[in-house]
């Protein structure tokens, strides 16, 4: 067990902090970055691991996700003990990848990824503040006046895949008679009267 892992509640919480930090040591001897540590997202493997160190991470189990290991998906003593025997044996490591950076940019991050098991590439949703007030400047308050509070409902972030096909088959889903005379109108007839 690697020095400074302190007292932990749990054996799996003692076993986690260790295998983090050999991973992370790892990743500096081999990159010469004190700041390298490691990505645990399919995105930021791909742009920080594999694009930008020309590393890969090998030997991940086929039954285990790729993921932090603090996420569900691997609590767990039994995992993380076995993540940990991996490492330590030398079954899961970094190799270097033999591409140019343009060559190992392009590659799908899919593709790249230690799991097939993984996260997927989540979409990116802007700034975590949006649609919530925002505090005022203190300095602001004699020179603007109070902002109208705006508690009306709030759409999603961004449409599903099954949000959109309700949509496309709402008229059906509603009852209403997709051959309806009155939707047929076109702009000319509207004119004309």
């Amino acid at each position: 067990m690697p020095r400074g892992c302190g007292s932990y509640a749990r054996r799996e919480l003692q076993l986690r902090a260790a295998f983090r930090q050999s991973v992370a040591k790892t990743l500096v001897d081999l990159t010469d970055d004190p700041d390298a540590f490691m990505r645990w997202t399919v995105r930021g493997y791909h742009r920080q691991i594999y694009t930008r160190y020309g590393l890969a991470l090998v030997g991940w189990p086929d039954d285990l996700p790729f993921a932090d290991p603090s996420k569900p998906e691997l609590t767990g003593l039994a995992r993380i003990s076995r993540l940990l025997a991996c490492w330590q044996s030398g079954e899961l490591k970094f190799v270097t990848v033999e591409l140019d950076r343009a060559a190992r940019a392009a590659k799908n991050p899919m593709d790249v990824v230690p799991s097939t098991k993984n996260g997927g590439i989540q979409p990116r949703l802007g700034r975590s503040d949006i649609k919530k007030r925002r505090a005022r400047a203190a300095a602001a308050v004699a020179r603007f006046p109070a902002r109208y509070v705006r508690d009306g409902p709030k759409s999603a972030r961004w449409v599903s895949a099954a949000a959109e096909a309700r949509a496309e088959h709402g008229l059906e889903s509603r009852g209403e008679d997709p051959d309806d005379p009155i939707e047929d109108f076109t702009d000319d007839e509207t004119l004309a009267h």
